[in-house]
């Protein structure tokens, strides 16, 4: 398996529509591509904006080919981003996940869709069912310029 990692920070005021925008765009292109494992969005405060690591997870680097392009290190951007106020990161990092754990009896509770898969038909973040999200997933990726 295959992790890609994309970063972007935008303003605190922009944090939940662009994160809604997101799932429209990033999350629904990536899962409706062939290989599409599953999806982890990040959220971190900084000073007056927010910083969102999006984490996508695909069998192969074909996959990912399909859904990015020739040049996979490119980050796949959208026309509307910048009403957002969106400072991408205009690359991406790869990784070879070689540990994934994640615990049964947590996936879903409370309604969350934290981790996202292909199987999945609801794309909406943890924080709209209005309760805390409990799920843990554990990971150990390798970093490798190979990709």
């Amino acid at each position: 398996m295959i992790a890609r990692e994309w970063k972007c920070r935008v303003p605190e005021v922009h944090s939940e529509g662009f994160t809604g925008y997101l799932y429209e765009t990033g999350i629904k292109d990536s899962s409706a591509t062939p290989g599409f494992l599953g999806a982890q969005i990040f959220h971190r405060s900084l000073a007056g904006k927010v910083e969102l690591t999006l984490i996508t997870y695909w069998d192969t680097l074909a996959s990912i080919k399909a859904f990015a392009g020739d040049e996979i290190s490119r980050a796949r951007l959208y026309p509307e981003d910048e009403v957002y106020e969106l400072e991408p990161d205009l690359s991406v990092q790869h990784y070879e996940v070689i540990e994934h754990q994640i615990s049964p009896e947590l996936r879903g509770v409370n309604g969350c869709s934290c981790f996202v898969t292909s199987q999945s038909s609801s794309f909406r973040p943890a924080a709209s069912t209005g309760r805390p999200c409990r799920a843990a997933a554990y990971f150990s990726v390798r970093h490798s310029q190979a990709f």
